[in-house]
């Protein structure tokens, strides 16, 4: 292998930071970043073609899973499930912003979702029978849409 500096490598999916709001939250995963065009399927009356024409349709967001080991006094997660599902803050919204980063610890890749609202909170699995492994919270959003946004 070259030293040349002009010679790149993929990103690795390891390294990345987490804002939920202004507040910066270490996860162990994010699963489910995803977008989907919708297809619509559709005849022409007078269409001397006897099939179906296709076109691009409505926009679709998955929701994203977050998960992180669970620490004493670390309330973070379960305070902003209660703040929709205890006090009824309906319009509590926040932006999150995904960074992917490179061996050098520098933002590549911005992930910007808006209006995102938690959907469910699972505190952790327990298993009297699991010998070392930690507590796991993870958490669900939903949000309006999310931006890509290049370096930082």
């Amino acid at each position: 292998m070259s030293s040349d500096s002009t010679m790149t490598w993929p990103l690795t999916r390891f390294s990345f930071r987490v804002f939920i709001g202004p507040i910066e939250m270490s996860f162990q995963t994010v699963d489910g970043l995803e977008a989907e065009i919708g297809v619509i399927e559709y005849r022409d009356g007078n269409s001397p073609f006897f099939g179906k024409e296709r076109m691009p349709g409505m926009l679709q967001y998955s929701r994203i899973t977050l998960k992180k080991g669970s620490f004493s006094q670390d309330d973070q997660m379960s305070r902003l499930f209660d703040q929709v599902a205890v006090s009824r803050e309906y319009t509590s919204r926040r932006t999150i912003e995904i960074h992917l980063l490179d061996h050098n610890m520098e933002t590549q890749f911005i992930w910007r979702l808006e209006k995102a609202f938690i959907t469910k909170y699972i505190p952790s699995n327990f298993d009297a029978e699991s010998e070392n492994e930690v507590a796991v919270e993870e958490m669900e959003f939903a949000f309006r849409h999310f931006e890509t946004e290049v370096g930082g």
